[in-house]
């Protein structure tokens, strides 16, 4: 059966996703969106409209995998689930062009009626007020709308000229019941919403589509039995119902009475130790999250597992072995240029070279000083009793 994808983007092949679906003979559908689906046991036949007015279509799919955001209509008419908490802040997010900011702190603030950060880059500013949910989520935000939303919080007359980019957000927290309904699955934030706090929710939809695109390539091919989707929702669901209380616990801390301060500094100080710091950062980072792989599926009972002997016996420690003598040092016979010494043959006329001056005073005979310059007060002090001394590689060797 063919795998088609709907998308309202116009240059949806222009992109490395879109290549890569070309690659594997994956019918990109553009221009279109889903208005309805029937499913049944053998497959789901989908409903698309035109976005400039031609005649609907119906794509016929094995399986329908909803990734259509939090307002996701394949949720809704699955008859999924999506219970929750419902918000109590509204956040804005903006590059505008501004002016009075020069009463603004960079950073997060904590203020008597929310919280706000203005930085780094010149006209970034979050505004985020404890107030509820905004009237109409559907209607644009306006100059005028952020501009009271920022002296509220701020009590800076700022002035908000142009709009760059902004976006209006809430801690609205809510997951499905189930991932999935059949041949209908849910993936991204379709299955799951929370405040953007953290950026917890990028990694959280990618891990659902990592977890669920091997799956779902092993059942479609035929090699993976049926059974194996149901792992999607026992292994993902637990982790994103852990997001959405992290996010809901971040919120909690950021009220604007005098409990949650407190709360917060006693996190800050958990957080300035080793062990606190450490156990931030593998929470936030995922490296935390197992998945229990059990031995059976619904498809497939355990087998016994036979017992197996040891074809080899143990691997005996090698015996100990006696370290060899060490091999008498030859002794140095004539000296070679620049201090070095080698060997004479045997011959009996061998000798050694004279001791270089020394450049300290002289001491009593018998003994010698110290070859070489030296440094400081041990420059020219005798060493011991009197003996040839010559150098060799940097060292010093004293012969009999």
């Amino acid at each position: 059966m063919r795998s088609v994808g709907s998308s309202r983007r116009p240059r949806w092949s222009g992109c490395s996703a879109g290549r890569r679906a070309d690659e594997l003979g994956v019918e990109v559908r553009r221009q279109v969106e889903l208005t309805g689906f029937d499913s049944d046991e053998d497959g789901v036949t989908v409903h698309l409209a035109a976005t400039d007015g031609s005649a609907p279509q119906a794509v016929r799919a094995g399986w329908l995998v909803g990734c259509d955001g939090g307002r996701s209509l394949v949720r809704k008419l699955a008859g999924i689930q999506f219970p929750g908490t419902a918000p109590e802040i509204t956040g804005y997010q903006a590059l505008a062009d501004l002016t009075g900011t020069e009463g603004l702190k960079h950073g997060w603030n904590a203020t008597a009626t929310g919280m706000y950060t203005y930085g780094p880059m010149p006209g970034r500013m979050v505004s985020i007020e404890f107030d509820g949910p905004p009237t109409d989520r559907q209607s644009p935000v306006t100059t005028e709308e952020l501009q009271a939303s920022v002296r509220r919080v701020t009590g800076v007359d700022v002035t908000v000229h142009a709009l760059r980019t902004v976006t209006r957000f809430t801690d609205n927290c809510r997951q499905a019941d189930t991932y999935r309904s059949g041949r209908v699955l849910l993936a991204g934030d379709a299955a799951h919403v929370h405040s953007p706090f953290g950026g917890q929710g990028l990694n959280l939809g990618v891990g659902d589509a990592m977890n669920l695109g091997w799956k779902l390539a092993l059942v479609v091919s035929g090699r993976a039995p049926v059974g194996l989707l149901d792992t999607y929702t026992a292994e993902r669901h637990p982790i994103g119902a852990w997001v959405l209380d992290w996010t809901r616990s971040q919120i909690a801390v950021m009220r604007p009475d005098a409990h949650a301060r407190a709360l917060r500094g006693v996190i800050s100080d958990l957080a300035a130790t080793p062990d606190g710091t450490t156990y931030f950062v593998k929470r936030i980072s995922g490296a935390w999250q197992r998945y229990d792989l059990p031995a059976t599926t619904p498809d497939r009972p355990q087998r016994p597992r036979p017992r197996t002997r040891r074809r080899h016996p143990p691997r005996r420690p090698p015996p100990h072995r006696p370290r060899p003598p060490p091999r008498p040092h030859r002794r140095p016979e004539a000296p070679c240029p620049r201090g070095r010494l080698r060997g004479s043959g045997g011959r009996p006329d061998h000798h050694l070279r004279p001791p270089p001056r020394t450049r300290g005073p002289v001491g009593p005979p018998g003994r010698h000083h110290r070859v070489g310059g030296g440094h400081g007060r041990h420059r020219g002090r005798p060493l011991g009793r009197a003996a040839p001394v010559v150098r060799r590689a940097g060292r010093r060797l004293t012969l009999p």
